[in-house]
Protein backbone atom coordinates (compact mmCIF):
# COMPACT_ATOMS: atom_id res chain seq x y z
CA UNK A 1 0.00 0.00 0.00
CA UNK A 2 1.52 3.30 -1.10
CA UNK A 3 1.12 6.60 0.69
CA UNK A 4 -1.21 9.05 -1.02
CA UNK A 5 -0.23 12.68 -1.23
CA UNK A 6 -2.74 15.03 0.35
CA UNK A 7 -3.26 18.48 -1.07
CA UNK A 8 -1.99 21.25 1.26
CA UNK A 9 -5.43 22.85 0.92
CA UNK A 10 -6.98 19.85 2.64
CA UNK A 11 -4.44 19.98 5.45
CA UNK A 12 -4.84 23.66 6.27
CA UNK A 13 -7.73 25.58 7.74
CA UNK A 14 -8.67 29.25 7.78
CA UNK A 15 -7.19 31.19 10.65
CA UNK A 16 -10.21 32.84 12.17
CA UNK A 17 -9.65 36.21 13.72
CA UNK A 18 -11.42 37.12 16.92
CA UNK A 19 -14.85 38.57 16.04
CA UNK A 20 -15.43 42.24 16.68
CA UNK A 21 -18.67 43.24 18.32
CA UNK A 22 -20.28 46.30 19.82
CA UNK A 23 -22.98 47.06 22.33
CA UNK A 24 -25.31 50.01 21.76
CA UNK A 25 -27.47 50.42 24.88
CA UNK A 26 -29.22 53.51 23.46
CA UNK A 27 -30.20 51.71 20.27
CA UNK A 28 -32.91 49.06 19.76
CA UNK A 29 -30.13 46.99 18.18
CA UNK A 30 -28.48 45.86 21.38
CA UNK A 31 -25.45 44.21 19.85
CA UNK A 32 -23.94 43.30 16.50
CA UNK A 33 -20.79 41.45 15.50
CA UNK A 34 -18.57 41.08 12.45
CA UNK A 35 -16.12 38.35 11.48
CA UNK A 36 -14.43 38.02 8.09
CA UNK A 37 -11.42 36.06 6.87
CA UNK A 38 -9.63 35.58 3.56
CA UNK A 39 -10.16 31.82 3.23
CA UNK A 40 -7.80 29.20 1.82
CA UNK A 41 -7.18 30.02 -1.83
CA UNK A 42 -6.51 33.77 -1.99
CA UNK A 43 -4.12 35.79 0.14
CA UNK A 44 -6.49 38.77 0.27
CA UNK A 45 -10.10 39.45 1.20
CA UNK A 46 -12.58 40.90 -1.31
CA UNK A 47 -15.56 41.01 1.05
CA UNK A 48 -16.81 44.19 2.68
CA UNK A 49 -19.26 45.08 5.47
CA UNK A 50 -21.22 48.28 6.05
CA UNK A 51 -23.01 49.21 9.28
CA UNK A 52 -24.84 52.53 9.61
CA UNK A 53 -26.73 52.95 12.88
CA UNK A 54 -29.39 55.37 14.12
CA UNK A 55 -29.81 57.42 10.94
CA UNK A 56 -31.46 60.69 11.87
CA UNK A 57 -34.00 62.63 9.88
CA UNK A 58 -32.33 65.27 7.67
CA UNK A 59 -32.92 68.81 8.88
CA UNK A 60 -34.36 69.94 5.55
CA UNK A 61 -36.64 66.90 5.17
CA UNK A 62 -40.38 67.26 5.74
CA UNK A 63 -42.68 64.34 6.30
CA UNK A 64 -42.53 60.86 7.77
CA UNK A 65 -39.15 59.46 8.79
CA UNK A 66 -38.68 56.02 10.41
CA UNK A 67 -37.67 55.75 14.02
CA UNK A 68 -34.69 53.57 14.88
CA UNK A 69 -33.40 53.50 11.29
CA UNK A 70 -30.28 51.37 10.74
CA UNK A 71 -28.76 49.72 7.67
CA UNK A 72 -26.49 46.66 7.53
CA UNK A 73 -24.80 45.37 4.37
CA UNK A 74 -22.58 42.40 3.48
CA UNK A 75 -20.94 42.57 0.06
CA UNK A 76 -19.28 39.38 -1.18
CA UNK A 77 -16.81 40.53 -3.81
CA UNK A 78 -15.05 38.54 -6.52
CA UNK A 79 -12.49 39.23 -9.28
CA UNK A 80 -11.26 42.23 -7.32
CA UNK A 81 -12.59 44.55 -4.61
CA UNK A 82 -13.61 47.65 -6.57
CA UNK A 83 -17.28 46.63 -6.70
CA UNK A 84 -17.56 45.53 -3.07
CA UNK A 85 -15.83 48.78 -2.03
CA UNK A 86 -18.28 50.77 -4.16
CA UNK A 87 -21.26 49.05 -2.54
CA UNK A 88 -19.87 49.42 0.97
CA UNK A 89 -19.29 53.15 0.50
CA UNK A 90 -22.45 54.00 -1.43
CA UNK A 91 -25.35 51.62 -0.81
CA UNK A 92 -26.82 53.48 2.16
CA UNK A 93 -26.45 56.81 0.33
CA UNK A 94 -28.30 55.56 -2.74
CA UNK A 95 -31.05 54.06 -0.59
CA UNK A 96 -31.62 57.21 1.47
CA UNK A 97 -31.60 59.40 -1.66
CA UNK A 98 -34.16 57.27 -3.49
CA UNK A 99 -37.35 59.18 -4.20
CA UNK A 100 -39.26 56.17 -2.83
CA UNK A 101 -37.58 56.32 0.58
CA UNK A 102 -38.94 56.15 3.25
CA UNK A 103 -42.56 55.71 2.17
CA UNK A 104 -41.82 52.63 0.05
CA UNK A 105 -38.70 50.95 1.42
CA UNK A 106 -39.12 47.84 -0.72
CA UNK A 107 -39.29 49.98 -3.85
CA UNK A 108 -36.37 52.09 -2.63
CA UNK A 109 -34.22 48.97 -2.22
CA UNK A 110 -34.91 47.91 -5.80
CA UNK A 111 -34.28 51.45 -7.04
CA UNK A 112 -30.99 51.73 -5.10
CA UNK A 113 -29.64 48.44 -6.48
CA UNK A 114 -30.61 49.40 -10.03
CA UNK A 115 -28.87 52.79 -9.84
CA UNK A 116 -25.80 51.29 -8.12
CA UNK A 117 -25.46 48.73 -10.89
CA UNK A 118 -25.81 51.33 -13.65
CA UNK A 119 -23.41 53.80 -12.02
CA UNK A 120 -20.74 51.22 -11.20
CA UNK A 121 -20.76 49.88 -14.74
CA UNK A 122 -20.73 53.29 -16.41
CA UNK A 123 -18.41 55.15 -14.01
CA UNK A 124 -16.01 52.46 -12.79
CA UNK A 125 -16.12 49.23 -14.78
CA UNK A 126 -16.32 50.64 -18.31
CA UNK A 127 -13.77 53.19 -19.52
CA UNK A 128 -14.68 56.25 -21.60
CA UNK A 129 -13.43 54.52 -24.76
CA UNK A 130 -15.89 51.65 -24.07
CA UNK A 131 -13.20 49.18 -22.99
CA UNK A 132 -13.22 47.05 -19.86
CA UNK A 133 -11.65 49.02 -17.01
CA UNK A 134 -12.57 46.78 -14.07
CA UNK A 135 -13.89 43.20 -14.08
CA UNK A 136 -14.89 42.93 -10.42
CA UNK A 137 -18.36 42.08 -9.19
CA UNK A 138 -20.15 41.47 -5.92
CA UNK A 139 -23.11 39.78 -4.34
CA UNK A 140 -25.07 41.89 -1.87
CA UNK A 141 -27.12 41.18 1.22
CA UNK A 142 -28.64 44.11 3.07
CA UNK A 143 -31.01 44.58 5.99
CA UNK A 144 -32.89 47.74 6.86
CA UNK A 145 -34.36 48.26 10.33
CA UNK A 146 -37.11 50.89 10.24
CA UNK A 147 -39.58 51.46 13.08
CA UNK A 148 -40.50 47.90 14.10
CA UNK A 149 -39.99 46.44 10.63
CA UNK A 150 -37.07 44.53 9.12
CA UNK A 151 -36.46 44.59 5.35
CA UNK A 152 -34.03 42.15 3.72
CA UNK A 153 -32.80 42.21 0.12
CA UNK A 154 -30.21 40.02 -1.57
CA UNK A 155 -28.49 39.64 -4.91
CA UNK A 156 -26.42 36.49 -5.37
CA UNK A 157 -25.81 33.66 -2.90
CA UNK A 158 -25.05 35.38 0.40
CA UNK A 159 -27.58 34.16 2.93
CA UNK A 160 -29.60 35.73 5.71
CA UNK A 161 -30.55 33.33 8.48
CA UNK A 162 -32.72 33.73 11.56
CA UNK A 163 -31.80 32.11 14.85
CA UNK A 164 -34.60 31.30 17.29
CA UNK A 165 -34.74 29.83 20.78
CA UNK A 166 -31.10 30.64 21.52
CA UNK A 167 -29.84 28.94 18.38
CA UNK A 168 -31.93 25.78 18.66
CA UNK A 169 -33.78 26.69 15.44
CA UNK A 170 -32.10 28.25 12.40
CA UNK A 171 -34.14 29.38 9.39
CA UNK A 172 -32.76 30.54 6.04
CA UNK A 173 -34.65 33.69 5.06
CA UNK A 174 -33.25 34.50 1.62
CA UNK A 175 -33.12 32.39 -1.54
CA UNK A 176 -29.82 31.84 -3.36
CA UNK A 177 -29.51 33.16 -6.90
CA UNK A 178 -27.70 30.21 -8.46
CA UNK A 179 -27.73 29.08 -12.12
CA UNK A 180 -29.01 25.60 -11.21
CA UNK A 181 -32.18 27.00 -9.62
CA UNK A 182 -35.04 26.28 -12.01
CA UNK A 183 -36.43 29.81 -12.17
CA UNK A 184 -32.96 31.33 -12.57
CA UNK A 185 -31.99 28.87 -15.30
CA UNK A 186 -35.18 29.75 -17.21
CA UNK A 187 -34.48 33.48 -16.93
CA UNK A 188 -30.88 33.05 -18.10
CA UNK A 189 -31.89 31.02 -21.15
CA UNK A 190 -34.62 33.53 -22.06
CA UNK A 191 -31.88 36.20 -22.09
CA UNK A 192 -29.68 34.07 -24.40
CA UNK A 193 -27.32 32.92 -21.66
CA UNK A 194 -26.01 29.38 -21.18
CA UNK A 195 -25.92 27.30 -18.00
CA UNK A 196 -23.38 24.48 -17.94
CA UNK A 197 -21.98 21.93 -15.49
CA UNK A 198 -18.35 22.27 -14.50
CA UNK A 199 -18.05 18.55 -13.77
CA UNK A 200 -20.03 15.33 -13.93
CA UNK A 201 -20.84 15.35 -10.21
CA UNK A 202 -23.53 18.03 -10.64
CA UNK A 203 -21.88 20.05 -7.89
CA UNK A 204 -21.01 23.30 -9.61
CA UNK A 205 -22.83 25.12 -12.39
CA UNK A 206 -21.68 28.24 -14.19
CA UNK A 207 -23.05 30.73 -16.71
CA UNK A 208 -21.89 31.90 -20.11
CA UNK A 209 -20.91 34.60 -20.77
CA UNK A 210 -18.69 35.26 -17.77
CA UNK A 211 -18.32 31.82 -16.17
CA UNK A 212 -20.01 33.08 -13.02
CA UNK A 213 -21.25 30.60 -10.41
CA UNK A 214 -24.02 32.98 -9.27
CA UNK A 215 -26.87 34.16 -11.44
CA UNK A 216 -27.26 37.72 -10.12
CA UNK A 217 -24.56 40.24 -9.18
CA UNK A 218 -23.65 43.89 -9.18
CA UNK A 219 -20.79 44.62 -11.58
CA UNK A 220 -19.12 41.84 -13.61
CA UNK A 221 -19.12 44.05 -16.69
CA UNK A 222 -17.39 41.38 -18.78
CA UNK A 223 -20.45 39.15 -18.34
CA UNK A 224 -23.03 41.80 -19.16
CA UNK A 225 -21.62 44.25 -21.67
CA UNK A 226 -20.29 43.27 -25.13
CA UNK A 227 -16.80 44.63 -25.81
Amino acid sequence: FGLKLISPLLMSYPKYKKPSYSSSPKSPIRMYGVNSYKGLVKNYNEDRVSIVLNIKKPKDYEGYWPKNLSIFGVFDGHSGNACSNFLRDNFHIYLLKSQMFPKDIEGALHDAFTRLENDFLSNVAIAKDNTLNDKSGSCALVTVFADKNLYIANIGDSRAIMSSYYGKEVTQITKDHKPEVKSEKKRIKENEGVVYKVNSFNILYRILPGNLSVSRTIGDAGSKVPF
